[in-house]
């Protein structure tokens, strides 16, 4: 049923989302009182609403309670907003956020409980009660709530005395708990943090943490609607809905996106190496709005769109402000000026001007921006059909080149390598696949004054680190084949360009993309077998005569045996679903090849929450065979084969002790079948197109590889060798 509003009260109305929130409650002819202490919030903000009689204005503190008085009197709604708006700030100081999410509360409360006034709270809390659980996708029901902050303890704290206050006194209470909220006027949060850095120096812009913090962003307009939506549609006593979007976006996505709109192509992106950008900061967060979808509203936006529509309109305010204005007309002239150097001297087209203007050089290109590929793996944006050229015309170059075309609006331009015949056979195959020419070429070289998007690299480990780097250095985006380099000075070296280069590095770790794994990591999300306390892998490849001569078994082309190439692989499988790893044990020896490398090794690894990683590589099973083991304190998830000549992927999973359930333990699991068709490489070849198309991070990056190299190198120190 719906109640319609009257007369409401806003806390905090001349803040970020209060005025907004004040905007669409004039626009509905509801007689609106704001009390707002400007400590954040803006006048002006709502000052043509106090001009014309609309909304009148209490400039003050809500916990004064002679004017927290006379701002509720005689409304029907409290929209609850005032409060501290920064979460960081609580850290510092803890009792800002008892005072500004406790108190101001339980003000509020007591006076509606004291006065004949506002029966009816809407309070605006946070997702941040949930604390840090990991990036699983929470839901009202959610529970214990252990919040990890100040802030999100006086929110929590805030929901218990409203909820109190409509067991005992008959006041209805709504808790809203935002997701992270974007758009124009925002007085705090990252966009707010980012343009502050920006206004210091416009050639690098700092983030906390290692950007690749994903969290649920919603338009500021969305939850105004929503805020409408449950004061007038909510009727129980008290309840609580989450008010988020459909998935989550990365804090490198939310600064890439303002870099866009503001036209800054050249400015750098620095990141950190810790997952948390401050103390209390949750790196993941997903959140459900399935309960408010239920009751007839949703966000118009997912969490992506929400980021390009809220930033786009917060950029196109940030750039009619001083000092901004000065500075992007200074920094335009500038870019324009390099535009003009650079078309001089190259016909290729390798950077996106500011001005939006297209190039004289390639009439398809429309000048983007977006192109800064820094840090943690974010692509320049390209807009017309993705140009590539993969290096190195053997099994894994065919798989990348066909993977490539599968994805649409893509064109193979070019195949690199030093064979002729091979070269030329995967040319042809591929021209007549995509229906358009491809060009063999027999030196990389050739292909750094190519127009190219993205450069695949499948070459033997020792020439990988030379091709890739030149790629990096002229403004190349570049898919390498893991591992990075021969060895971990090798991936270093690759690590550290691809950091300072305008480019960006993706490595192939295709694992990750096999649909078991995939749905693996997904049920480890959503707890279903707990806490993860072991992971055991096992990898067996079962050679073939003469495989002792190839270059994978030759430590001068490969760099190492098993333990290096696959283990590389399931190391970072290892780090997918465990985090970051400290070696404990390793053992390697050479059983039966006549090789200057180990073709066996066993290993051990353990993250800082002492869950252990279990590595069992050989290549003397004589059958290939891939085992992944994930076991919780709740339960177990087993996948065996991984498609082609490993066999069709099949995952099982089930309860700890599941046959005290009545029935065999084998009866109470839950097996799901993938099939026999290798998906993951057209799988990660999409997502790292899509990653140049939008601007977005690329699914693992330079930081993925070199870490995975390194614990790959700590475990070779530290490994017992057969005699």
């Amino acid at each position: 049923m719906k109640t319609p509003l009257a007369k409401v009260c806003i806390t905090g109305g001349c803040g970020f989302i209060g005025s907004h929130l004040v905007d669409a409650c004039v626009a509905r002819g509801i007689e609106v009182t704001v009390i707002d202490n400007l400590s954040s919030g803006k006048v002006e903000y709502i000052a043509g609403h106090v001009r014309s009689g609309n909304v009148q204005f209490i400039k003050g503190s809500i916990l004064d309670p002679y004017l927290a008085k006379t701002a509720l009197a005689s409304v029907d709604t409290v929209f609850h907003l005032a409060a501290n708006p920064d979460a960081r700030r609580g850290i510092e100081d803890p009792s800002v956020d008892l005072e500004l999410e406790v108190v101001t509360t339980f003000q509020v409360l007591e006076m509606m409980r004291r006065q004949a006034g506002p029966r009816r709270i809407i309070f605006a809390s946070s997702g941040t009660v949930y604390g840090d659980v990991g990036g699983l996708e929470v839901n009202e029901d959610f529970g214990p709530c252990q919040p990890i902050s100040p802030y999100g303890a006086g929110k929590l704290a805030a929901e218990a005395f409203i909820s109190a206050y409509a067991g005992s006194f008959g006041i209805s209470g709504i808790v809203c708990r935002f997701g992270n909220v974007v758009g124009e006027r925002a007085t705090h949060g990252a966009l707010f943090d980012f343009a502050n850095r920006l206004k210091e120096n416009l050639s690098v812009l700092p983030i906390l943490g290692d950007g690749r913090q994903a969290k649920p962003y919603i338009y500021v307009r969305d939850i105004v609607d929503g805020l409408l939506f449950v004061a007038e549609r909510a009727d129980a006593q008290f309840d609580v809905f989450n008010m988020a979007p459909q998935g989550a976006s990365t804090v490198e996505f939310l600064a890439r996106v303002l870099l866009r709109e503001l036209g800054l192509t050249d400015t750098m992106i620095k990141t950190g190496n810790t997952p948390y950008g401050w103390i209390g900061d949750i790196p993941q967060s997903r959140m459900s709005g399935q309960k408010l979808a239920k009751l007839g509203w949703s966000p118009s936006y997912t969490s992506d769109q929400a980021v390009e529509v809220g930033v786009k309109a917060f950029a196109e305010d940030l750039k009619l402000t001083e000092p901004f204005r000065t500075l992007l007309r200074e920094c335009r002239a500038g870019i324009d000026e390099a535009d003009r150097e650079r078309t001089s001297i190259s016909s290729t087209v390798f950077v996106a001007a500011a001005s939006g203007r297209r190039f004289p050089e390639d009439p398809e290109v429309l000048a983007l921006g977006m192109e800064r590929g820094d840090g943690r793996g974010a692509m320049r944006m390209v807009s017309r059909s993705i140009r590539g050229a993969v290096i190195g015309a053997g099994l894994i170059g065919r798989q990348r080149s066909h993977s490539f075309i599968s994805v649409g609006d893509t064109c193979l331009k070019y195949v690199c390598d030093p064979e002729r015949a091979a070269g030329i056979k995967l040319a042809n195959e591929v021209a007549a696949l995509q229906g358009q020419p491809c060009e063999w070429v027999q030196d990389y070289e050739a292909l750094l004054t190519r127009d190219i998007d993205l450069a695949f690299v499948a070459v033997p480990h020792n020439i990988a680190a030379e091709i890739v780097m030149r790629l990096l250095e002229n403004r190349i985006n570049v898919l390498m084949e893991k591992p990075m380099g021969i060895n971990v000075e090798e991936a270093q070296a690759i690590a550290s360009i691809a950091r300072d280069s305008k480019a960006t590095l993706a490595v192939g770790f295709n694992y990750r993309h096999y649909p078991a794994i995939a749905r693996a990591k997904q049920l480890v999300q959503q707890g279903v077998i707990g806490n993860v306390i072991y992971v055991r892998m096992i990898l067996g490849h079962g050679g073939r005569p003469g495989y002792e001569k190839e270059w994978k078994l030759s430590r001068a082309k490969c760099g190492g045996g098993v333990l290096f190439d696959p283990g590389v692989h399931l190391v970072d499988l290892g780090r997918f679903f465990l985090g970051e790893l400290e070696p404990v044990q390793a053992h390697i020896a050479t059983l039966h090849w006549s090789v200057d490398v180990e073709d066996i090794a066993v290993a051990i690894a353990r993250n800082h929450q002492g869950a252990e990683f279990h590595l069992h590589t050989s290549l003397i099973e004589w059958e290939n065979h891939f085992f992944v083991g994930i076991f919780g304190d709740g339960g177990y998830i087993k996948i065996n084969g991984r498609m082609g000549n490993y066999g069709v992927q099949e995952l099982v999973y089930g309860k700890k002790w599941a046959w005290l359930e009545n029935g065999s333990q084998r009866e109470r699991n839950v097996v799901e079948v993938f099939g026999n068709e290798d998906t993951s490489f057209s799988q990660e070849t999409k997502l790292v197109v899509e990653a140049i198309r939008n601007g977005r991070p690329v699914p693992e990056n330079h930081e993925d590889g070199l870490r995975a190299t390194e614990l790959v190198d700590q475990l070779y120190r530290m490994a017992t060798v057969k005699p």
